[in-house]
């Protein structure tokens, strides 16, 4: 769900709940005005926010729900890649439900060089935007510490983002679908 920028929080564990206040607050203690402990941030909302996000939350199911029938279409199009080694999809742990802000997808060969070469082809061929992975943060100049995480250097080279929003119909899923099952048999 979307509030514009920003957005909420929830958090079961009563202590990571008062941190997380603490944080939201730039580091003020709760019980303690203006006495500030450790670094914070001023991550209140808006009150402008924080209507769009109520009226978010009452579409809640409606969003998860298209959300969770986009990705399930998407697994059903791309098994056989995965069957075939040419695409990795995001794992799925009996008991718990993704929400799938995101439908990710990991290539397991050929690096930041080959993935581009998908993306800039899905984009100029068929016309469907997708993301690459993140940045980590290990890379980033203020973070750069010479550690090395190759796993995570990896999963940033090679994976991909594809269309998740709201209202994709089945149609344009399986269209993006043969487009990635061309390109990744082919690039």
């Amino acid at each position: 769900m979307s509030t514009g920028e920003g957005g909420a929080l929830y958090v079961r564990d009563p202590e990571r709940r008062r941190h997380a206040r603490m944080l939201r607050g730039q580091g003020m203690d709760l019980n303690r005005r203006y006495w500030h402990p450790i670094i914070g941030y001023n991550y209140r909302m808006t009150n402008i926010a924080a209507a769009i996000g109520l009226g978010q939350i009452e579409m809640l199911d409606f969003h998860l729900a298209e959300r969770r029938r986009i990705a399930k279409r998407y697994f059903a199009q791309l098994r056989p890649l995965e069957a075939e080694g040419l695409l990795k999809l995001p794992v799925q742990i009996e008991g718990y439900e993704g929400t799938y802000w995101l439908f990710s997808a990991v290539l397991p060969t050929g690096g930041e060089k080959r993935r581009a070469a998908i993306m800039r082809d899905l984009a100029s061929d068929y016309g469907i935007e997708t993301r690459p992975f993140f940045v980590p943060m290990h890379r980033l100049p203020m973070y750069a510490s010479g550690q090395s995480l190759p796993h995570t250097d990896f999963l940033s080279a090679h994976g991909m983002n594809f269309p998740t929003y709201t209202g994709l119909h089945d149609g344009e899923i399986d269209e993006i679908c043969t487009a990635i099952a061309h390109l990744a048999r082919n690039v």
